[in-house]
């Protein structure tokens, strides 16, 4: 197999509060070539669904592109410069968990 190179991996992991149609800032990626697994989800209020999303983001240090591989109704994520943000339309303040792992 291909050898590991000590440090290629990093996780970016925490909760913030998103807002109902607002985009949150989840993380600032470092602006050096790498390839990120994005992962965040939500709660909802009383028994309502969970929801979650998950993307690829390639950065290269100028630009950044997602892709989603998964985009159910009540979350995204996009790019905004280097920061990943989530916006979920649930009509409430949430606390979401995220997790992004650097795998390149």
């Amino acid at each position: 197999g291909l050898p590991l190179n000590a440090g290629i991996f990093r996780t970016f992991a925490d909760v913030v509060g998103a807002s109902h149609n607002t985009a949150t800032t989840l993380v600032s990626l470092p602006s050096d070539f790498a390839t990120y697994i994005a992962c965040a989800g939500f709660v909802g209020i009383g028994n309502t669904a969970a929801y979650g999303v998950s993307a690829i983001i390639h950065a290269d240090g100028t630009s950044y592109t997602l892709t989603h591989l998964a985009n159910p109704s009540g979350m995204t994520l996009s790019m905004s410069g280097s920061n990943v943000q989530a916006t979920q339309t649930s009509g409430a303040t949430l606390n979401v968990t995220f997790s992004i792992i650097r795998i390149q």
